[in-house]
């Protein structure tokens, strides 16, 4: 393949500007998506909504739209560029049977209402588009730079930029990407940990006691990127925010993401036992959804200063021992998706609201057993 394009370079990398038909950019042995997956961890890209490609294809076919964006594509193989006069050139890249020449960084929208739009009026084979090319040869930069321009656009989904962020503070250090976009680095101190926690909690499970992952309740129940919700309560991206309050804890800030995990395991096993009906239909309660989740992770450590009165040891006896006296907020009934939590909302306010109602009960069951609040200072 050949494109006539225009060399330029930004911070070290090469760039070529170039105009692709609609027929050369839907021709998917030559330009792929490397779409994230449970199999396919390396994936960096969500599954394309159709509804936003056929958007594109209908805003192009019928509103006679123009799109002077340009798609943002990488080479990973091989490719040369042969100057004509100046920065214009002739961009060479190997035909290769059944290998792919662009991987798609940011676009794949476009291109798919392309290929829709393709499939009704094959008249537009020779729409141009305009097109930018990177050539970094590692999936890894590709995707650096896709999470780069995604995180400081407005509307983007987080869950699997989030993911490789935590990848990026493990292989680069979190220091080192404190010069990116604030929007990019706003979690950076927490959230890695985060993800490892998810990760632990959604894959783990055992199967004899006593290992703590026997009858793991967060077994498969968290819903990661581009994986189908069959049984899932509850999104990778808001689990993991309600681990925010838990991980700038200084009572947690010195256990491991293994350690943490393990916490949440008999936290969660002695709620559960409390409240056996959401258990058991949990798509019924929002107790394993995003508001339980939410508040209850918001009074785990008010919880586990209770509970670890005298001996220090967590255990699922000592959480139910707590939790059991929350007579008023710890029940099948109030956790009802037609009930007090279902119904009070989803919005930071409405969870702030709970969490208070939630450690008004805690510390009223459990007000003989609680640690006293001293003043930390005379007047």
């Amino acid at each position: 393949m050949e494109l006539k394009c225009i060399e330029f370079e930004q911070n070290n990398i090469k760039l070529y500007s170039a105009i692709m038909s609609a027929r050369d950019l839907t021709n998917e042995s030559d330009v792929k998506v490397d779409i994230y997956n449970a199999r396919h961890a390396e994936g960096y890209q969500r599954k394309p909504s159709f509804l936003r490609a056929r958007d594109f294809a209908r805003y192009l076919e019928k509103a006679k739209g123009i799109c002077p964006a340009s798609i943002l594509l990488n080479m990973r193989g091989e490719f040369s560029f042969e100057p004509i006069k100046g920065n214009l050139g002739i961009l060479r890249l190997p035909d290769t049977p059944n290998t792919e020449k662009f991987w798609i960084v940011d676009g794949q929208h476009r291109i798919e209402g392309l290929k829709e739009l393709l499939d009704s009026d094959s008249s537009y084979a020779n729409f141009p588009m305009n097109v930018i090319i990177m050539g970094v040869s590692t999936e890894y930069e590709e995707a650096r730079q896709f999470i780069i321009i995604n995180k400081t656009q407005v509307g983007v989904k987080a869950d699997l930029a989030e993911r490789f962020i935590s990848k990026m503070a493990k292989r680069e250090g979190v220091d080192d990407l404190m010069y990116l976009p604030r929007a990019t680095t706003i979690d950076i101190t927490w959230r890695p940990k985060a993800t490892d926690i998810v990760d632990i909690l959604n894959s783990r499970i055992a199967t004899e006691e006593p290992n703590d992952f026997y009858n793991n309740p967060w077994h498969q129940r968290i819903q990661l990127p581009n994986e189908p919700k069959e049984n899932t309560t509850v999104s990778q991206k808001a689990f993991e925010d309600s681990l925010k309050q838990i991980l700038h804890n200084p009572s947690f800030s010195s256990y491991s993401a293994e350690e943490i995990a393990v916490i949440l395991v008999r936290y969660w096993k002695a709620i559960l036992s409390i409240c056996k009906q959401a258990a058991i239909q949990p798509h019924n309660y929002v107790l394993m959804r995003t508001t339980g989740v939410a508040v209850l992770h918001n009074i785990l450590p008010r919880v586990t200063a209770i509970a670890s009165k005298g001996n220090n040891k967590l255990t699922i006896d000592k959480f139910h021992a707590v939790l059991s006296k929350l007579t008023d907020g710890m029940n099948d009934l109030f956790w009802e998706s037609n009930g007090i939590a279902g119904n009070i909302g989803t919005s930071k306010k409405a969870f702030s609201l709970l969490t208070s109602k939630l450690i008004d009960y805690l510390e009223e069951g459990n007000k003989d057993d609680g640690i006293e609040k001293k003043k930390p200072f005379d007047l």
